[in-house]
């Protein structure tokens, strides 16, 4: 299994070559079809929304969509239940009446994506995508990106240099951490996270303002509520959904800022986080 398409979910995703406008695609979102999707068959509802959170149509063709393909093998491994609703709740995602079309819940994202992690985790390394500007733990002590600014925006000191302040951190003393230029780091394991001394002689040093960077399905640009949520019964061996706030009529219109670019990004999606989270 090539699950390396997981982690093409960022960068690879075209959107239409037309321009995006609410108005010429809104009522695909506003109207239903018949689920065509065999995978998401068995999941309780039969009508899907006719356009879906790829700007696609609920058709079979659905099964050559990149998102599809990657998930679908992940839902093969069965490292969870949820992933089947997750993957059906952004290519086929049921129309939920006045409503229109409504994303899949964060909380649903993040079950699946715990159940799943030492799955995630392995194929992690055969990921083509670089996070150069977030970390991947609290300490980000595998931080290697180019922020140079403290949270108070102050400039960074270079390691390998001694003034304003003194200090023993150096590329010399610490040759494994990375230690290049005055980029954020953190060579000695700081709680906060990495951080760097300031070219004020007020401020010795101080902790930099790093996002932590999404998870392995991209949890983050769903939102928490006015979303649909699923779980899975194993006693009656069946799914139930469950919509969970209040949907906003016009939801999917949020999306179009994110696939109104060229290419369906990392910056869009955290742009759209940004708008939509709660």
């Amino acid at each position: 299994m090539k699950l390396s398409l997981f982690f093409m979910l960022i960068g690879v995703l075209s959107a239409s070559t037309k321009p995006i406008t609410w108005r010429r695609i809104s009522w695909k979102f506003l109207q239903k079809e018949p689920l065509d999707l065999d995978f998401c068959k068995g999941l309780g509802y039969d009508f899907a929304a006719t356009m879906n959170f790829f700007l696609e149509r609920n058709t079979s063709g659905l099964v050559s969509n990149t998102v599809f393909r990657a998930l679908s093998l992940l839902d093969r491994t069965s490292c969870s239940k949820l992933i089947k609703p997750y993957t059906c709740g952004l290519l086929a995602p049921p129309f939920t009446g006045a409503s229109g079309v409504i994303p899949p819940c964060r909380s649903l994202c993040q079950t699946a994506e715990e159940s799943c992690k030492p799955i995630l985790n392995f194929f992690s390394k055969f990921s083509p995508i670089q996070y150069d500007s977030c970390k991947h733990s609290q300490k980000g002590v595998d931080f290697r990106g180019k922020i140079n600014k403290t949270e108070g925006n102050l400039e960074c000191q270079r390691w390998n240099s001694q003034y304003p302040h003194k200090h023993s951190r150096t590329p010399e003393k610490y040759p494994d951490e990375d230690l290049e230029k005055n980029y954020c780091r953190n060579p000695d394991g700081e709680p906060g996270g990495p951080w760097c001394y300031t070219m004020s002689k007020r401020k010795r040093w101080g902790y930099c303002k790093i996002p932590m960077c999404p998870g392995p399905l991209f949890c983050e640009m769903l939102p928490v509520e006015g979303c649909v949520e699923w779980k899975y019964n194993e006693t009656l061996k069946s799914y139930e959904r469950e919509i969970i706030g209040t949907p906003k009529v016009r939801a999917a219109q949020q999306w179009l800022s994110v696939l109104e670019s060229d290419v369906f990004n990392l910056q869009s999606l955290k742009d759209f986080l940004d708008n939509v989270r709660a």
